[in-house]
């Protein structure tokens, strides 16, 4: 067997790493819908709107979601529509 056998599935799968994590949100956004609205992931439809931003269709209803990877750390999600959390003011320490 030559040397680039070996070579070259490794940066196969190390490409397939890079482009797995360059993904969109769009499953992110689906499990968050489906756990949030109580609704079947399948039915749940999801387009990206650019810049972060999803709009999530799925048993009814619609939402826009604002989605980051801060300092790649946990995916995050948020509904634009939904509430921001009670916090004492300038602290951003919930109560």
């Amino acid at each position: 067997m030559s040397q680039r056998g070996p070579a070259a599935a490794l940066t196969t799968v190390i490409l397939g790493v890079l482009v797995s994590a360059c993904h969109g949100y769009e499953s992110t956004v689906r499990q968050r819908v489906a756990e949030d609205w109580r609704c079947p992931e399948g039915s749940v439809q999801v387009k990206a709107l650019g810049q972060g931003r999803y709009q999530a269709d799925g048993c009814g209803r619609t939402a826009s979601f604002a989605c980051s990877w801060p300092d790649g750390g946990k995916r995050r999600c948020e509904n634009l529509a939904a509430a921001p959390a009670k916090s004492l003011p300038g602290t951003g320490v919930a109560w």
